[in-house]
């Protein structure tokens, strides 16, 4: 049987599996204090994001035409993140969206919120911090794209997965853990699994700013 359609089904069965980066963000938020209707009323301002993002199809959908039905709970547990994410921005709009390929091996979850966060920036990325464990490269580093001209760039935090020794000539495998961009007043968040580079966050990044709708 082919490898991705075990995974596939492996993921659905399991009703999707934890939301894509979301479990961090809901345990990282809650242990600040906030709680999920801690957002209501922050904001006369919405954010609404596109049902689609370079290709890609927003995740509800897929999913629902592969089982025939949508994974119960779900899209609640998506609100909540969005609401926690406002929380933690004093109350301000902020939305959330799923997307997939139509075989699920790309998934990104995408957050919009309207406050405009600070660059991006890798506690790991110092080379003094390679140096010291003895390693080729950090074990985390910031990238960027800075895009065309009027565009804003797009930031993402890379992590170290197969590290290297100090000498080696071997590349280190890297996978990205999350991806910003901010514009005109909006921070767009990425999270995904299994991004080996940057290209596709680039992408889906710059085509949901271009479509997001606000109100």
């Amino acid at each position: 049987m082919d490898t991705n359609t075990t995974t596939k089904r492996s993921w659905l069965a399991a009703g999707g599996g934890v939301l894509v980066g979301a479990a961090g963000t809901v345990a990282a938020l809650l242990a600040l204090g906030w709680s999920a209707g801690s957002a209501a009323g922050g904001s006369a301002m919405t954010l609404t994001l596109p049902q689609t993002a370079d290709g890609l199809r927003t995740e509800t959908e897929v999913v629902t035409e592969l089982r025939g039905e949508p994974i119960e709970g779900r899209e609640e547990a998506f609100a909540e993140t969005a609401d926690l994410l406002s929380a933690s921005r004093g109350g301000a709009a902020a939305a959330v969206q799923g997307y997939a390929d139509e075989d699920l091996e790309v998934r990104v979850t995408v957050w919009a919120v309207a406050d405009e966060s600070p660059r991006l920036w890798a506690s790991q990325e110092g080379e003094k911090v390679a140096e010291l464990s003895g390693l080729a490269t950090p074990w985390e580093w910031v990238e960027r794209d800075a895009g065309g001209e009027g565009e804003e760039p797009v930031e993402c935090v890379m992590r170290v997965i197969n590290p290297t020794m100090a000498g080696s000539d071997e590349e280190p495998e890297a996978t990205v853990l999350e991806c910003q961009l901010v514009t005109d007043g909006v921070t767009l968040l990425l999270e995904g699994p299994q991004l080996e580079s940057i290209d596709r966050p680039v992408a889906i990044l710059r085509d949901v700013a271009a479509n997001l709708e606000r109100g």
